[in-house]
């Protein structure tokens, strides 16, 4: 922005300047037309932001579910598997249920 001509458009024609960045009754000015901008992202109720948030929870809820439910079948197994069982056999298991062999 040059400062010179901002400090001349307030000099010369201050309502201008007033009316371009507050708007007017009939017209809305940078303020309005930034804050129209803003509140689709910050709106409490409907925000982008919001969205965002509530996505971020259902994901956690998701793999919190998920941790348990692996957790229920890591115990059944664990409660399944003969005493003393080496740790090598645990992961063979482990990587079996998972799918990765």
């Amino acid at each position: 922005m040059d400062s010179a001509k901002l400090t001349d458009a307030i000099g010369n024609n201050l309502a201008g300047v007033e009316s371009l960045l507050a708007g007017s009754s009939t017209n809305d000015g940078i303020a309005d037309k930034l804050k129209t901008s803003l509140s689709s992202f910050t709106d409490a109720t409907t925000g982008f932001l919001v969205g965002r948030q509530s996505s971020y929870d259902s994901s956690i809820r998701n793999i919190d579910d998920e941790i348990a439910r692996n957790q229920v079948r890591m115990d059944s197994m664990q409660n399944n598997l003969p005493p003393n069982t080496p740790p090598w056999r645990l992961w063979l298991i482990l990587l079996t249920v998972r799918g990765a062999i």
